[in-house]
């Protein structure tokens, strides 16, 4: 019958646009890019600036954003965000940048943002007061603790006509090395006794947290490319060494040739504020990023 004929195409239709199969998934706030906000206490104050958040599958249309800046339950400071750009599902929302003071009561912080009132995700840390024995200046310094001690990620571009070179990235503070003093580290990705890869040493010099992004070097010197991981199959481990010591190790493994995604890269995550995303907008905005995201964490 013609009503037949007509669902039929109807349904045809539905099946090539993806109109009413699309999964909707809940926005969450991108730790890729909220990670580049380091607090700092270089003026010998504890204080964190940032004034942009990419959100993950950001709601279409308009939208209201919030950042909070806590201590512990204790709101520090509050900043309206407002959409900047979208790339695909990603909106990145700014607000006017400052520096908010955190206060030197040791114990918890946070970022919070919101998206319509809801909260879509969190930058949890602490600040502890180190030092202060000095007669002559008691008052010491700062360290904080955070995800930068625990995540960390591989990536390289999706394209295979790019030149597909694996980075790993991580953080590292001095307090890493065991004491004030800065130092070498360097990487040793290994299954067993058989190293991977490895990278050349970089110095650790500051009390906060540095980003590293490191490529990774087979054995013969050469960059380790994305096609040489169809070789290296299984689980592997990358260590974190000062002084031939290991300091930090991630576990992943590899199949297919690919990293296996962490669990908490899995898009219906139901905690929003634990998604590690594998899709990331580009740093300087506009775009979506070439590369592929695999994050490890820390092991205890």
């Amino acid at each position: 019958s013609a009503a037949m004929k007509c669902l039929k195409w109807f349904f045809v239709f539905f099946l090539l646009t993806g109109i009413g199969f699309t999964q909707e998934y809940e926005p969450a706030m991108s730790l890729h890019a909220m990670l580049r906000n380091i607090p700092s206490a270089k003026g010998g104050q504890p204080t964190w600036g940032g004034n942009f958040a990419d959100i993950l599958f950001a709601p279409a249309g308009d939208f209201s954003c919030k950042v909070l800046i806590k201590s512990g339950d204790q709101v520090l400071a509050e900043f309206p965000a407002t959409i900047a750009q979208r790339v695909g599902t990603i909106a990145r929302v700014r607000w006017k940048f400052q520096f908010t003071q955190l206060g030197t009561t040791p114990g918890p912080r946070s970022v919070e943002v919101y998206v319509n009132d809801k909260l879509a995700g969190v930058l949890p840390f602490s600040v502890a007061q180190t030092g202060g024995g000095d007669a002559f200046e008691p008052k010491g310094s700062f360290e904080f603790t955070g995800p930068w001690s625990d995540l960390a990620h591989f990536y390289y571009p999706t394209d295979a006509s790019s030149q597909q070179r694996v980075h790993f990235v991580y953080w590292a503070k001095q307090g890493d090395l065991g004491g004030p003093a800065k130092g070498m580290v360097d990487l040793v990705m290994r299954r067993g006794d058989k190293v991977l890869a490895t990278s050349r040493a970089r110095e650790v010099s500051y009390a906060d947290y540095i980003r590293f992004d490191q490529d990774l070097l087979k054995a013969d010197g050469k960059a380790l490319m994305a096609p040489d991981l169809a070789a290296m199959s299984g689980p592997f481990v990358v260590e974190l060494k000062h002084q031939g010591k290991v300091i930090k190790s991630y576990s992943g493994s590899i199949e297919g040739g690919k990293f296996t995604p962490h669990p908490r890269s899995e898009l219906g995550l139901p905690d929003r504020t634990q998604f590690l995303s594998p899709r990331e907008m580009n740093d300087g905005g506009g775009s979506m990023s070439p590369h592929l995201y695999t994050w490890v964490i820390a092991n205890p």
